[in-house]
């Protein structure tokens, strides 16, 4: 069922447990934007004991556009684990999306073997490059976005994402066809996200990292990049990101990369 706006004081308290480390800041943001018809709950005695919260987002794929689903926010009350809770909310939501005409829903794991009980598969990966700042410019060129799909997030998602990370400390900056979060943490930078259009764009947020002063860095790009990165100098490690539930059996993807892995501030 969907949460009622009178439900708003309980969604954040039970957001608050299961997810700690989100910040006040980040809290006073999100749940102030919240709308509660984008949240499903499950209730006992009056009392919400599971919830789960939805976006729209739009997937493209050779010129086509596919209506899909984010889901996050996956809380279950502790006292009320393991009673069935979570997988009647879960089935529930998938149904009303199916009956709704949305072709695939997505979300990002804390376990992806708990969530293959409930039909989703990693549906893309990144890459963690890291190494010493002063080698991030020796490597290969690659001029080319190679994708069988991508998220197309909109300017509001973004602009949303920046608010939500400014109180975190991460920084956004925005140059010649490319734009960056980033923020530093012992000395080091770090990246969660770096888009680009163009390869040229690419290349222009790999120098503004180069032009920060820091030791070393992290960054979090996309499976297209890989080949740019193949010195020695630099620590390369494949990480799943993505879980995708294929609800229209008309919509099925050769495999789905995200050219914004940091869709929802996942730093």
């Amino acid at each position: 069922m969907k949460a009622e706006k009178s439900d708003l004081k309980a969604l954040r308290e039970l957001w608050e447990y299961c997810f700690y480390e989100d910040s006040k800041e980040f809290l006073d943001f999100y749940f102030g934007a919240l709308d509660t018809d984008c949240v499903r709950v499950i209730k006992d005695g009056g009392k919400i004991v599971s919830c789960l919260h939805l976006q729209d987002i739009e997937i493209c794929q050779g010129g086509k556009k596919y209506k899909a689903a984010y889901i996050g926010g996956v809380a279950t009350s502790p006292s009320y684990r393991n009673r069935g809770y979570y997988k009647r909310l879960m089935t529930e939501t998938l149904e009303e999306l199916t009956q709704s005409g949305y072709d695939a829903a997505v979300l990002i794991p804390f376990s992806y073997d708990f969530y293959r009980k409930d039909g989703f598969e990693v549906s893309s990966y990144y890459i963690e490059v890291s190494g010493k700042s002063q080698d991030i410019g020796k490597s290969k060129v690659v001029t080319e976005n190679k994708y069988d799909a991508y998220w197309n997030r909109t300017a509001k998602e973004l602009e949303d994402i920046k608010k939500a990370l400014a109180p975190e400390g991460v920084k956004f900056f925005e140059g010649d066809g490319f734009h960056i979060f980033y923020y530093f943490k012992d000395g080091d930078i770090i990246i969660p996200e770096l888009a680009a259009d163009t390869g040229a764009g690419y290349e222009n947020g790999i120098s503004f990292i180069a032009s920060q002063e820091a030791y070393g860095f992290k960054l979090r790009t996309d499976l297209a990049r890989a080949a740019r990165f193949s010195e020695k100098c630099f620590d390369i490690k494949l990480c799943p990101h993505t879980m995708m539930k294929i609800l229209n059996p008309d919509f099925v993807l050769s495999g789905v990369y995200n050219n914004n892995f940091n869709f929802l501030g996942y730093v």
